[in-house]
């Protein structure tokens, strides 16, 4: 292992982007901690290219990856596309000027700047129109200066490369479905910057990477609804080899650092309940101003905030076999998979996780996951805010606009990758009593349903079994 003291700042500007062991290790799913793609939907994109092929992504790869990992590139159809040339499809061919300008995006529209290109090389529109335009086509306004600006694009392509109306109409549609949802270069490659970055670290550096990732993750806390990212880091430094020590009251600090030995991590003083910035900060001075403090009793003296109950708090901590419930995922989850097996629990045996489902899209599946939490969703609340329409304009456009009601559950799994187990409002009344049975404590559930990959993946069910483990 290397100490992180050993590279500077400028040292990291100063990489180059082509270390082929960095950019394997995005192919591999490396990606849990790393800027920008550890989301489900960049994290799919990267596997639907990658998964099952010995390819390494260049540094403009990874770039467009996070340009096309947006809800509209994925709705658009624009990544799908994307994806088959990276695994070998043909590119779609549209006339020599735009096949050009998408030469290194796979004939894709990836970025704004094609826009404008395609606007201004084929179409014959001068700079200031191209800035509007690209306005226009952003905010997907009809009819009015949009038309006008179709008729001198379509008059530019005539004048400057002979083509017909239907071969212009057919670049303006392509450029108007996709533009609105589209990164500039600059931005996209910034992205992949600090992700390249993050990942050389990772590699290099790996317990001062988790270290300084779990600080980061720790100070935003957890977020309702997803899995604890402190968890997801912990569980990955663990697979990388890594040890995870729970608060000492000699060796810990304030919060996550390397250990002693740079062979993991050690969680700080804010790693325990209750103990927030002022009173860590306070138990850090005490240790430094009495350099024999080797129990947590001895705080109570020393430091105002923390009492018996800290103290208590600490020791449950510091002596828990998995303090950060690392293994809680793949312990609950194989417990309910040892049941079916051995009959006890009459359900059927599951064929898919997170690590599947991605080649499993479209079939129907078993699913088996231990529950992150659960959303409920008001479906009417949800299309007038998405789509900006009155309550009136919902109903009409909604079939049985009485079942108004879907749900959410959000899992994690033995494949190390958040699933989003659907209840469409079509199933949730007959599945309601499962959902409510879902509380506070460690449920898994058990789902049959068909299995998605479009935005990360996920489970839309059929049925479902909510399993409590005491």
């Amino acid at each position: 292992l290397h100490y992180a003291e050993d590279m500077t700042l400028n040292d990291l500007y100063d990489l180059p982007f082509d270390d082929q062991r960095v950019l394997k290790a995005f192919a591999d799913d490396d990606l849990t901690g790393i800027f920008q793609f550890e989301g489900r939907a960049t994290r799919t994109v990267v596997k639907d290219i990658f998964s099952g092929t010995d390819k390494i992504p260049t540094f403009m790869t990874l770039a467009d990856i996070n340009a096309l990992s947006r809800p509209g590139s994925l709705v658009s159809g624009m990544t799908s596309q994307y994806i088959k040339v990276e695994r070998g499809d043909e590119v779609d061919e549209i006339h020599p000027v735009v096949d050009e300008i998408l030469g290194e995006t796979n004939g894709c529209l990836v970025y704004q700047e094609q826009v404008m290109k395609i606007g201004q090389q084929f179409g014959g529109l001068d700079d200031s129109e191209i800035g509007r335009l690209r306005k226009i086509i952003g905010a997907k306004k009809a009819g009015g200066a949009f038309e006008e600006f179709w008729i001198k694009f379509r008059d530019g392509a005539k004048k400057n490369h002979d083509a017909d109306e239907e071969l212009a109409r057919r670049v303006w549609d392509y450029m108007a479905a996709s533009s609105s949802y589209l990164f500039n270069v600059a931005h996209a490659i910034s992205y992949a910057a600090v992700a390249y970055w993050c990942m050389y670290l990772k590699i290099n550096y790996p317990v001062e990477f988790f270290a300084a990732s779990l600080r980061t993750a720790a100070k935003k806390g957890k977020v309702k609804g997803k899995a604890d990212p402190q968890l997801l880091l912990l569980q990955d430094a663990v697979n990388h080899g890594l040890t995870v020590s729970p608060p000492h009251p000699e060796v810990s600090g304030y919060s996550w650092e390397p250990n002693s030995m740079n062979t993991g991590v050690q969680a700080g003083f804010t790693q325990i309940a209750g103990i927030g910035t002022v009173v860590a900060n306070l138990m850090v001075d005490a240790k430094e101003s009495n350099p024999g403090i080797s129990t947590w009793e001895t705080f109570e003296k020393d430091v105002r905030g923390f009492g018996p109950k800290a103290t208590a708090k600490a020791l449950t901590l510091s002596s828990s076999l998995d303090p950060f419930g690392i293994n809680l995922t793949n312990n609950a989850t194989l417990t309910v998979l040892e049941a079916i097996h051995e009959g006890e629990a009459h359900l059927e045996t599951p064929d898919s996780d997170s690590s599947t489902i991605p080649f499993q899209a479209g079939e129907f599946v078993t699913y088996l996951g231990h529950v992150v939490s659960v959303k409920t969703i008001d479906v009417i609340g949800e299309m007038r805010t998405r789509k900006n329409l009155t309550t009136e304009e919902v109903f009409d456009r909604l079939e049985s606009p009485e079942l108004s009601t879907k749900a959410k559950i959000i899992c994690t799994d033995i494949g190390g990758t958040e699933v989003h187990v659907n209840i469409s409002r079509f199933n949730y009344p007959k599945l309601k009593s499962e959902i409510d049975e879902i509380g506070a404590g460690v449920f898994v559930i058990h789902a049959s349903g068909r299995a998605n990959n479009d935005f990360g993946p996920s489970v839309q069910a059929h049925s479902l079994t909510a399993i409590e483990l005491t």
